[in-house]
């Protein structure tokens, strides 16, 4: 689950579906104006889709103080209000979204404090970047580096202006944008798909190939398909994974502890002619593998907690 996110589970996203687990997640910038005009969600916010017919708008942007091209994402005006992430600054404006408006940009919380010291002046301040030189509108929420989990980004700035950042010529009413819906106080997932359906729909457009998901069983970065991956599903995953490793472990330790208690026949023997019973040597035995037993399964119980942490940013 993305950090910093406002009560994620709220959030859902629009797809067209092209296949099981894949998704083509662009709309249009007026398509999602007419989303609003709907009444099904509280807010709706876009960001680029980093993937198919936008992959030339993909930012390539460079601070001075950071001194390398940094994972910059365009986004619409009501981005982080709309998330619930909080920034330090003014933030984005409906003036900052208009076409030929001086760029602005939002950083990451890193970035302010690696690079700028976190020195609260730079906040409103143009400094030197490349390919132009930027004023900074605000400071993310720290630890906040996208909505969708497998996002690494460090910069985000208006949308409008992502075809002179990427030096393309596409217009900007068909940059395709990745629709961030906030539902309403109160209404479930199947609600929100009724209403937004029925309203879709009314208009005498097809809903056979969208889908509503939520925000939180995606995983998306740049270059890399829009993908479900639901938690249950990860977690059966990683267990299915733990219990094959258990299998395989338990079938090695047996085969080592035939070996083992094999040549500690003699010290068995030496037992019992001490006055050991079957029973103490059972409970001897016993208590060796349950201690080994207990020590796999925590191991694996750790480790698959850890995994189902860390695996959701990496790409896959």
């Amino acid at each position: 689950r993305p950090a910093s996110i406002q009560d994620p589970n709220s959030l859902v996203v629009v797809v067209h579906t092209s296949a099981p687990r894949a998704f083509f997640p662009g709309f249009s910038p007026g398509a999602l104006a007419w989303f609003r005009e709907m009444g099904v969600f509280d807010g709706i916010a876009g960001q680029l889709d980093t993937n198919n017919m936008a992959a030339d708008l993909t930012p390539r942007l460079m601070l001075a103080r950071v001194g390398r091209v940094t994972e910059t994402l365009g986004v619409t005006e009501d981005y982080f209000r709309v998330l619930g992430v909080a920034v330090m600054g003014p933030g984005f404006s409906a003036e900052d979204v208009q076409p030929g408006a001086p760029p602005a940009v939002v950083i990451s919380d890193g970035i302010w404090r690696r690079a700028y010291r976190a020195d609260p002046s730079v906040i409103g301040s143009v400094v030197n970047a490349s390919p132009f030189p930027v004023r900074i509108a605000g400071v993310a929420e720290a630890g906040f580096t996208g909505a969708l989990r497998g996002e690494q980004f460090q910069i985000w700035l208006p949308y409008t202006q992502l075809p002179a950042l990427a030096g393309a010529t596409t217009l900007g009413n068909v940059i395709p944008l990745v629709t961030l819906c906030r539902m309403r106080s109160g209404a479930t997932l199947a609600s929100t798909r009724q209403a937004f359906f029925s309203m879709y729909a009314s208009q005498g457009r097809p809903i056979a190939d969208l889908e509503v998901v939520r925000l939180t069983d995606l995983f998306g970065a740049p270059g890399v398909p829009l993908t479900i991956i639901r938690n249950d599903q990860m977690i059966r995953l990683i267990g299915g994974m733990a219990l094959l490793l258990v299998a395989a472990g338990c079938t090695t330790l047996i085969a080592l502890l035939l070996v083992h208690y094999q040549h500690r026949q003699r010290e068995m023997v030496v037992r019992v002619a001490l006055g050991a019973t079957r029973w103490d040597l059972f409970r001897q035995v016993a208590g060796e593998l349950s201690l080994i037993v207990f020590v796999g399964i925590a191991g694996v119980l750790v480790v698959s907690t850890m995994a189902a942490g860390v695996l959701p940013h990496f790409t896959l």
